[in-house]
């Protein structure tokens, strides 16, 4: 029985020890979800600890990218994206403590340089790549769930002039209609 179970239930933790094992093997990764938002200055409550892959460039497939993280000794369950979903694929990944990091690849229509903007960082003792504020917006949009959109209102507040704009309608325009409509709204309606 651990002495201090709180302190094990911290699922960023987790994706940083996956993050290692992904750069190990050469898969392109960065940190989106409730981390990124809190890394670019929006923090809210939240344990979600979540990261986009590619696995373009590599020389794992799906199979051997889930045996390699199973052979750290945590849990792997891939969920296949159905036709018309906005995902390939989700994997969530979980420690012998109940944390949970979800990897998510194959989104549709995500930029190409979508990796070349991360920005490596060291955060709270872990090395972490993370996306770009303009990629988590537009990513955000697109997902357009009501936390999503409160999280684009809050980075808005908080990051408003740093945040190049004609860059986030260009990603937000590659996600299509919608989410180029949605983001011309958010930023209407906060005036930034």
């Amino acid at each position: 029985m651990p002495n201090n179970p709180a302190a094990e239930a911290d699922p960023s933790r987790l994706l940083g020890s996956v993050g290692v094992a992904l750069e190990a093997a050469g898969v392109k990764w960065a940190v989106v979800g409730a981390m990124a938002v809190a890394y670019h200055g929006w923090v809210r409550a939240s344990l979600d600890a979540d990261a986009v892959i590619s696995l373009n460039g590599c020389s794992l497939d799906l199979d051997q990218l889930g045996g390699m993280l199973r052979s750290h000794g945590w849990e792997v369950e891939v969920r296949m994206g159905e036709k018309g979903d906005p995902i390939g694929f989700a994997m969530l990944i979980r420690d012998a403590v109940g944390n949970q990091a979800d990897l998510i690849s194959g989104i549709r229509r995500l930029d190409p340089a979508f990796f070349d903007r991360t920005i490596e960082e060291n955060w709270d003792g872990m090395r972490l790549r993370v996306a770009s504020v303009e990629d988590l917006i537009a990513l955000k949009v697109f997902a357009g769930r009501p936390k999503d959109i409160e999280d684009v209102e809050g980075l808005l507040q908080i990051r408003g002039a740093s945040i190049d704009k004609a860059l986030t309608l260009k990603l937000c325009r590659g996600f299509g209609t919608q989410a180029t409509k949605a983001w011309e709204r958010i930023v209407i309606q906060s005036k930034a």
